[in-house]
C-alpha cells in the first residue's frame, strides 16, 4: 500500500459574531485566533503544494 502525504490550501468561510464593545481589539492577530474551520460553512480545496508518494516528489502528468 502506498503512503501518500499531501498538503494543500483550503479555502474556508466562517461567519464570526464579534461583539461590538471588543471592536477596539478586533485585530488580524485576534481574528486569526478566532477563525476554527469547524465551523466554517464552506471548505474547497485550492491548491496542492506538495504531494510525496512513498517518500518521494511526485507529479502528475
Amino acid at each position: 500500500m502506498a503512503k501518500v502525504k499531501v498538503k494543500y490550501l483550503v479555502e474556508v468561510e466562517q461567519d464570526i459574531d464579534w461583539p461590538d464593545d471588543e471592536m477596539d481589539d478586533f485585530t488580524y492577530d485576534n481574528l486569526l485566533w478566532n477563525c476554527d474551520t469547524d465551523d466554517a460553512h464552506t471548505k474547497k480545496v485550492t491548491e496542492i503544494v506538495t504531494l510525496n508518494v512513498n517518500g518521494k516528489p511526485h507529479t502528475f502528468q
